[in-house]
């Protein structure tokens, strides 16, 4: 679908209605949407350690087993309601610090202190999913189980043409994770908002397939000053790669007037009703000896791409009947594919 196209349908189409939404908030939709987000960096836990969460709107446990597989449960106790966080690990079991309760890795329990009989006990196991360095967790409102797999990055693996991905800071933001993923899709704020670096930004292809979603665009870069005196803008492409609203890897592409290739990947993750956390890691498709300098010069611009738009994100009100331009891009066309992560 060309640029044009979108903005046809754009310009005749219905704005789709947004479902009910909790008191207090800003977005006329739940907090909480189906789907992987990430809870933490996989060298956050070690093997044997329990991390406290608060995801969700609610308090969870991650822990690595003996094995190493990270597990995640529900915070408290069946029993009497102890925090898990004060408990410990006791090989591929999760053992609460006030009686002594343990629990398998699918939340069932096997032994209850004292006890001689066991319990008919459970806590609740969440699917977890450990891929790209980052520990993920399937959210859905109804329970179901995972609807779709946690995808990996190629370019993650591929350690002879790309660099280590490293993690910028994670910033809590007051804001919806549908309004920052949304953001990738605002074809005009790229020059508005980011127009220090961005002078141009066109559609060139918005493609939907179930959970993915992808947004190509055309923009024209301001090269950094001290290259400007011999050519001011460079050329390339930048792409949103979504996977379900959790998770979007952004390809910048440059193309005039050298070639370079960097990747952000970014993570949001709902918190509660009126915050979600983002946390960004960086790549660069390796250049030799001049890989450092253009990794640093990249991951800086992201970084500072992403903190401008944090400012206003914190503030906006989300309008659910928004009234657009042609320069707008397919906000639209996004919403709907977001609409299917909804609480059926």
């Amino acid at each position: 679908m060309t640029g044009d196209t979108i903005m046809r349908e754009k310009s005749c189409a219905a704005t789709p209605a947004p479902p009910a939404h909790s008191a207090g908030s800003r977005f006329p939709f739940t907090a909480f949407f189906t789907g992987w987000y990430r809870i933490a960096a996989s060298g956050d836990v070690t093997p044997g350690k329990i991390k406290s969460l608060h995801v969700f709107g609610q308090d969870l446990v991650l822990l690595r087993d003996a094995a190493g597989i990270a597990r995640v449960f529900d915070a408290h106790c069946p029993h009497l309601g102890a925090h898990f966080g004060e408990g410990r690990v006791e090989g591929d079991t999760l053992r609460c610090g006030f009686h002594g309760w343990r629990f398998d890795g699918h939340g069932r329990c096997v032994a209850a202190g004292h006890a001689r009989k066991v319990p008919r006990a459970t806590v609740r196991a969440w699917p977890v999913a450990e891929i790209d360095g980052a520990i993920m967790v399937w959210f859905d409102r109804d329970g179901r189980a995972p609807l779709w797999d946690a995808a990996s990055l190629p370019e993650f693996a591929d350690r002879a043409h790309w660099t280590r991905f490293r993690a910028g800071r994670t910033r809590i933001v007051r804001t919806h994770i549908q309004d920052l993923a949304e953001n990738g899709c605002d074809v005009h704020h790229f020059t508005v908002a980011h127009g220090e670096a961005i002078s141009d930004a066109k559609t060139l292809a918005f493609e939907r397939q179930g959970e993915k979603l992808r947004h190509l665009m055309s923009q024209r870069f301001k090269l950094p000053a001290f290259m400007r005196p011999l050519m001011p803008f460079g050329e390339g492409t930048l792409e949103f790669s979504y996977m379900g609203l959790g998770k979007v890897a952004v390809r910048a592409k440059l193309d005039r007037p050298f070639a370079l290739d960097y990747l952000t990947v970014m993570y949001f993750t709902p918190i509660d009703a009126e915050h979600a956390s983002i946390t960004a890691e960086f790549s660069i498709k390796r250049r030799g000896l001049a890989t450092p300098f253009f990794y640093a010069l990249s991951m800086r611009g992201s970084d500072q791409a992403i903190a401008d738009d944090m400012k206003i994100m914190e503030t906006k009100a989300y309008q659910p009947r928004p009234r657009l331009s042609e320069a707008d891009g397919p906000i639209l066309q996004f919403r709907r594919w977001a609409q299917q992560f909804y609480a059926a």
